[in-house]
């Protein structure tokens, strides 16, 4: 099962981690730096802050992609 990161939790714990990421990162990882996974990143980042963590109902997710096709 996957986790969710509760920033609200975290906080600026997690801000340093993410900024130390992007520091210290290796050269293969040069991905992180990219302007368009940065703007993607900080874009979900404040998404998971403004949205608490709950649990899904997969067969009703289901249920709304099926309708919606």
């Amino acid at each position: 099962m996957g986790s969710v990161i509760d920033l609200n939790q975290w906080g600026d714990l997690w801000k340093q981690f993410l900024d130390s990421l992007k520091e210290n990162s290796f050269p293969n990882e040069e991905w992180l730096h990219h302007p368009n996974f940065s703007q993607k990143l900080d874009k979900a980042l404040e998404w998971n802050m403004n949205n608490p963590p709950q649990i899904s109902d997969i067969e009703e997710l289901k249920q709304k992609i099926d309708t919606d096709e």
